[in-house]
């Protein structure tokens, strides 16, 4: 696996403030610190096996591929939901995914931010931000016939899962499992950020949209290795 200089030291964003997971060539992740979350949690530490909530995902996308909006640049349209006034912590980064279309609410105008995100959701939701033309159904499930649980990933994450497995951000667990349902942790989420940052320092395909802010990302964490 091609890493930036040295071992890679990539700056997760955890609700506005800083965890550092290190990337070393035997050891794709090494979670090397906990992280305080002031969020809706009590202030304290979060370790890399505790789960994340819709709200908390939110919130580190927003931070890590620097998605609030430039200064001087028009304020995004807002969105009706339902279950997250204005006082919700993570008010702002919800807004902000939904406007980009990274995270999606349900017909009825929910986000359930305190749902805890699936393996499956949180995996598709940062291949579609990776890319946002599915591969060809055909080809995803030839990608996942190679995983001994794909009969449990829900139809509608099928091809997003298959991009990222096939992209390397999904850390397969034993006996070649991705455990599509079990709930997504920080570690997960650390291992598949890094994996996906990686490939967008190496010039790979990256969304045109999304270009000026990768260039803001990587200035960031660029100063800190």
């Amino acid at each position: 696996m091609e890493r930036f200089t040295g071992a890679l030291s990539l700056t997760l964003l955890l609700m506005g403030v800083t965890a550092v997971a290190q990337i070393q060539p035997s050891q794709p992740l090494s979670w090397s610190t906990q992280v305080r979350v002031p969020s809706s949690r009590q202030q304290g530490t979060v370790a890399a096996e505790a789960t994340l909530s819709r709200a908390e995902l939110a919130s580190i996308l927003v931070h890590v591929l620097s998605l609030e909006p430039a200064m001087g640049e028009p304020a995004s349209v807002t969105h009706a939901v339902r279950d997250v006034p204005p006082s919700h912590w993570a008010y702002h980064e919800i807004q902000t995914v939904l406007a980009a279309g990274i995270m999606k609410g349900d017909h009825r105008g929910r986000f359930f931010p305190d749902r805890l995100v699936t393996r499956a959701e949180a995996f598709s939701i940062l291949a579609q931000v990776h890319s946002n033309v599915p591969i060809p159904e055909a080809w995803a499930m030839q990608v996942l016939s190679f995983y001994s649980d794909a009969a449990e990933i829900p139809p509608w994450a099928r091809q997003p899962m298959a991009t990222a497995l096939q992209k390397g951000f999904v850390n397969v667990q034993t006996n070649r499992r991705v455990a599509p349902l079990t709930p997504m942790t920080h570690g997960d989420l650390a291992f598949a950020l890094s994996r996906y940052l990686q490939r967008q320092q190496a010039g790979l395909r990256f969304p045109a949209v999304l270009r000026p802010l990768w260039q803001r990302s990587s200035a960031k964490i660029s100063s800190e290795v």
